[in-house]
């Protein structure tokens, strides 16, 4: 659970090609709670990302994917309790 009423977390944008990650970056968001409010709307800074395409390969061939960042022991504990295993 998180303690106080502020918080950073990271989170990142990646281009991927075929499944292959082409650029990934993690970008910082600090995201405060008002009193007496257990969930917040955030929204990022515009970000500008450049695809190389041409007359043979279109905008289609990439997938923007974004996510929160996670630490070794954030994605050891996902792995461990994923939906519907015990």
């Amino acid at each position: 659970a998180m303690q106080g009423r502020e918080i950073d977390v990271p989170y990142f944008l990646a281009a991927t090609e075929g499944g292959r990650i082409l650029d990934k970056k993690i970008y910082p968001a600090h995201i405060v709670f008002p009193a007496n409010v257990d969930q917040v709307t955030w929204t990022a800074d515009p970000v500008h990302m450049v695809f190389p395409v041409s007359p043979t390969k279109s905008g289609a061939a990439y997938t923007v994917l974004a996510g929160f960042q996670l630490t070794e022991q954030e994605l050891a504990f996902n792995r461990r309790h994923r939906a519907g295993q015990p």
